[in-house]
């Protein structure tokens, strides 16, 4: 696993974007998310943190318009 995520990490040409979320049910409770393991090691200038807490969950349409404009960005 860690050289795949290797491999993904030194890919990237200008920008790399890693995302993970803040918290997710499971079994019908909230069980916040802790970061990869794998994260650890990197200086803490190399990022960038936005949370999205306070906002209300996005709906299907919106969700999807959302991933549009990521890959759209993605792809220059």
């Amino acid at each position: 696993e860690r050289r795949l995520f290797y491999v993904g990490v030194t890919r990237a040409r200008e920008l790399l974007y890693l995302t993970r979320p803040e918290r997710r049910t499971m079994r019908g409770k909230v069980v916040p998310r802790i970061p990869s393991r794998f994260l650890e090691g990197f200086p803490d200038h190399a990022w960038e943190t936005y949370t999205s807490s306070g906002e209300k969950p996005m709906g299907a349409e919106e969700l999807a318009d959302f991933a549009s404009q990521i890959l759209a960005r993605l792809r220059g």
